[in-house]
């Protein structure tokens, strides 16, 4: 690894109701860790609605299908300063949920690499990760959607191995400088 490698830093960040949400990003945290040698800073993006229980459940998918906003606790950490950005959210009536539009909007315009990821109980997830490049403003270098159930039971090839190939992908958009993949698509997946 090269010294300027060494420097780089990369944030994972994500909204998780229900936890799920939270697992992927962890192991995508470690995976990075592990696998970069980098700086990985882990982050969850606290919404601060009530989002539990059936009202806050119903409410969270309201306001995701009419594209609100909402008001969410300000991250520690600047996402303009990291060399990549993996944002990670719920899929809401086929879309993010509130609280990573919020994050996305705020950030609009000043992330230098992205990759996003969503997961979800059926189906959803192409739209999700369109509007999340669209809101951010940013051409993933990789994305992946993932089924909450292979979380929930970490299913090797339908969880495992999906989360590892895109940290693969990041990682190799990173070392061609921030490009998606070699055919000039995002390098992407999507687990059944």
């Amino acid at each position: 690894m090269t010294p300027a490698e060494e420097d780089r830093k990369i944030l994972v960040t994500y909204y998780s109701r229900t936890g799920v949400t939270r697992k992927a990003a962890e192991r995508m945290a470690e995976l990075l860790r592990e696998s970069s040698g980098v700086n990985v800073t882990l982050e969850e993006i606290s919404d601060t609605k009530k989002r539990a229980g059936v009202s806050g459940w119903l409410s969270g998918g309201r306001d995701a299908g009419l594209r609100r906003k909402t008001t969410i606790d300000r991250p520690d950490t600047d996402p303009s300063e990291f060399d990549l950005v993996v944002v990670g959210s719920p899929v809401w009536a086929f879309t993010m949920c509130p609280a990573i539009r919020t994050f996305l909007e705020d950030c609009s315009g000043s992330l230098r690499n992205a990759a996003f990821f969503c997961t979800l109980r059926g189906s959803g997830a192409s739209q999700t990760l369109s509007d999340m490049q669209e809101v951010s403003g940013v051409r993933a270098l990789a994305t992946l959607s993932l089924i909450d159930r292979n979380v929930r039971k970490e299913s090797r090839q339908d969880y495992q191995e999906p989360v590892e190939g895109f940290v693969g992908n990041m990682l190799g958009g990173m070392a061609r400088g921030g490009t998606p993949g070699t055919d000039g698509e995002a390098g992407s997946s999507v687990s059944g």
